[in-house]
């Protein structure tokens, strides 16, 4: 199911403001980073690897969340 259909109080970016980061899962957060999905599999379920990762995002995303750990690492 699209993320844009989940209830409002469950949407990922809602929850991200209201309660932290830290409220989130992994692969919540990393839904977050990717922004959207592809037909037939959501940011979220692309996250929690139930799409393979090369075929559902494009490689601009997939080098967007290397660099994204590659910061967190640093920090």
């Amino acid at each position: 199911m699209s993320l844009q259909n989940w209830p409002l109080a469950e949407r990922l970016r809602e929850k991200l403001i209201k309660l932290g980061a830290a409220a989130l899962w992994e692969a919540e957060v990393q839904a977050v980073l990717l922004q959207t999905g592809t037909p037939g599999c959501s940011a979220f379920e692309t996250a929690r690897g139930g799409c393979s990762p090369r075929n559902a995002i494009s490689s601009a995303r997939h080098a967007l969340l290397h660099a994204s750990l590659e910061l967190s690492r640093r920090h």
